[in-house]
């Protein structure tokens, strides 16, 4: 291959990487981008029933049906293929997402909601595994640094622009779903279904080799939900702990909650670093340990400036444990099973996400929402013990 041919393939490489990494802060405008919108929502389908409950719906609904139906959706691109799956699902996510600017039933708009979530999950699982497919070894671990770090920082943007938004209208937030439109002429140009080839098996035999890809990714996903679990408790539980330290201004929230962000972003950029020193559990065992001392720190709060710096552990932590999981079972998946991987992966986060709530309260009603940050760090400990375990073991056997 001459010079220019190699120069031409390195600039498409470059950007089918930058559609990749803007396709994938898609993912994380499933909920946050219409949140600021729910008092509008209330307001305008007041005479409905339930009007509260259902509002609250529109924002959370698509995250169970992304845990739902991520698996599935990961059978579906190792069967047809990563392209078409994507690109399907950024042309649904982009239709299905806007839907809150014209619909005017709340049953409509949480349909077109549950179908936003379907898509969600397609573009999550199938770029997850085309970063394992276009990708090895350090590249790999380097690109899923960068792509924690652009969701992150996209999370940001999008939540901010959904506020400023719904100063306007309840509706004008879901206008930013639209974003996904533009992408989807980049993604038909750049995206190309990987070389890959997939094993033609007997069913018995497929069905044999996915229960024992999954059984051995079954830490991982049992870390990724319960580490949702723990975490979304964080944006539940800091508004009221402001309160009780008298900090009342929703600029200041925004401060403290925008400290996990930036952190998250911030370190993930850098977790190839951390991984080219230590290995997998070892990260893990870091992480845990950060996020744990925010968690410890939290509970102890009753200052701003304490709770700033309690946000600003766990986004360090944060940030090296969501690209770490993502890295570990991409990079140990067998090629023709990713796109299974990365469901099972995506599913366990959400389901951890949906459970938060129903698992975080009862100890917030038995105790407090110091206490259970106590609780939470514990387990956060416990998580780091194992995993140094884990390590050692792995160091004594090579």
């Amino acid at each position: 291959m001459n010079a220019g041919a190699t120069d031409i393939k390195t600039k498409n490489n470059q950007i089918r990487n930058i559609t990749l990494l803007l396709l994938s802060t898609l993912t994380i405008m499933s909920g946050t981008v219409v949140s600021p919108a729910l008092p509008g929502m209330v307001s305008y389908f007041g005479d409905a029933k339930h009007a509260n409950l259902l509002a609250q719906l529109v924002v959370t609904i698509p995250a169970i049906i992304i845990a739902v139906s991520a698996p599935f959706i990961g059978i579906l691109t190792d069967r047809i293929g990563r392209r078409s799956t994507l690109l399907t699902g950024v042309l649904i996510y982009g239709l299905a997402g806007a839907g809150g600017l014209f619909l005017d039933t709340i049953p409509a708009l949480l349909f077109s909601r549950a179908v936003l979530g379907i898509a969600v999950a397609g573009i999550m699982v199938t770029t997850t595994a085309l970063v394992g497919d276009y990708f090895d070894g350090h590249r790999r671990i380097a690109f899923m640094g960068y792509r924690s770090t652009a969701v992150s920082v996209g999370g940001l943007l999008f939540l901010l622009g959904g506020g400023l938004l719904a100063e306007w209208s309840w509706r004008a937030p879901f206008a930013i779903y639209l974003l996904a439109l533009p992408l989807l002429p980049l993604a038909i140009l750049t995206i190309t279904e990987p070389s890959t080839e997939h094993i033609d098996t007997k069913k018995s035999d497929l069905t044999h080799s996915v229960f024992q890809e999954h059984l051995r990714h079954i830490h991982l996903y049992i870390i990724g939900m319960v580490h949702f679990i723990a975490f979304y408790f964080v944006f539940l539980q800091i508004p009221f702990l402001m309160i009780e330290i008298g900090e009342t201004s929703s600029t200041k929230l925004g401060i403290v909650l925008g400290m996990v962000t930036a952190f998250s972003a911030l370190f993930s950029a850098i977790f190839a670093y951390a991984r080219e020193r230590f290995s997998g559990e070892l990260v893990f065992s870091i992480a845990f340990i950060f996020i744990a001392a925010g968690y410890f720190s939290v509970s102890a709060a009753q200052t701003l400036t304490i709770l700033i710096l309690s946000m600003s552990l766990v986004g360090i932590g944060s940030g090296l444990l969501l690209p770490n999981i993502t890295a570990s079972a991409i990079s140990r998946a067998t090629p023709s099973m990713r796109g299974r991987v990365a469901g099972m992966m995506s599913a366990s986060v959400f389901t951890g996400q949906f459970l938060s709530p129903l698992v975080t309260f009862p100890l917030v009603s038995r105790y407090d929402g110091k206490t259970t940050f106590v609780i939470l760090g514990l387990v956060y400990v416990v998580g780091s013990v194992v995993m140094t375990v884990m390590a050692l073991r792995r160091k004594s056997k090579a």
